[in-house]
């Protein structure tokens, strides 16, 4: 279930956030919506890019690297348990959470080891409080680094067929022939309704529900979407 975050003013100027390109930036804000209140989340490049950029044109790939970016700048630590990977928010008690529930995920092994790359990123820092030294890194990035990635907007039947459609296949365990049959019979059960059978497959990857088939089968008959709001309980 999304959860409400918030955002302190000296993240935007933390010199590791700042290491990192705008797209990589604003992942790392969306991930805080997702992870559970421990910081932690399963390492899906196909789920994580249904949840946070649900109508731009990413692949799989592109979310990876992105990923990638904010490992490598200490914002994201990735670990393994009962081979399925996962990935910890680094810093995460800098968010005020009233009420922490039970993890939803498993912690890293070494948890509480010291080890963790570049432990500034606990406290979000500003450049005045460590000093007058600044990173190359930081300097490299400010003067200019690759430009942005232009994203253009996808109609709904071409986002169901691409991120839609990634979703099936990651939840099902099926390949991509028998997930597509999948879609088009659940389209045809919408009424050919695109966005609301993408919306409901966005909620299904954000819920996990333990029988996906059945859950989905059961969203979209046409009473669901009829009468019901498919993001209906889930907190934004």
């Amino acid at each position: 279930m999304a959860r409400i975050r918030s955002i302190k003013p000296e993240f935007w100027s933390n010199e590791q956030v700042m290491e990192c390109s705008t797209n990589a930036r604003l992942l790392f804000v969306g991930l805080w919506n997702f992870v559970d209140d421990h910081g932690r989340h399963p390492l899906s490049p196909i789920q994580i890019k249904a949840l946070v950029f649900p109508g731009d044109n990413f692949s799989a790939s592109d979310i990876r690297e992105m990923l990638d970016e904010l490992e490598r700048n200490g914002l994201l630590r990735y670990y393994t348990v009962e081979n399925k990977q996962y990935f910890l928010v680094t810093g995460w008690h800098h968010q005020k959470i009233d009420r922490r529930q039970k993890p939803k995920f498993p912690a890293p092994n070494d948890e509480c080891s010291s080890n963790d790359r570049r432990g500034v990123a606990t406290e979000y820092r500003t450049q005045s409080t460590e000093g007058n030294t600044e990173k190359e890194g930081s300097e490299a990035n400010a003067s200019g680094g690759d430009a942005p990635k232009v994203v253009l907007p996808l109609d709904a039947r071409t986002a169901l067929f691409r991120d839609g459609l990634l979703i099936v296949r990651e939840l099902t365990g099926k390949p991509e022939g028998p997930s597509r049959t999948l879609v088009g019979k659940w389209l045809k059960a919408t009424n050919d309704d695109a966005a609301a059978l993408l919306n409901t497959l966005r909620r299904a990857a954000a819920l996990r529900p333990a029988d996906p088939m059945s859950w989905i089968e059961a969203a979209v008959k046409p009473r669901s979407f009829e009468q019901d709001d498919v993001w209906a309980g889930v907190q934004v």
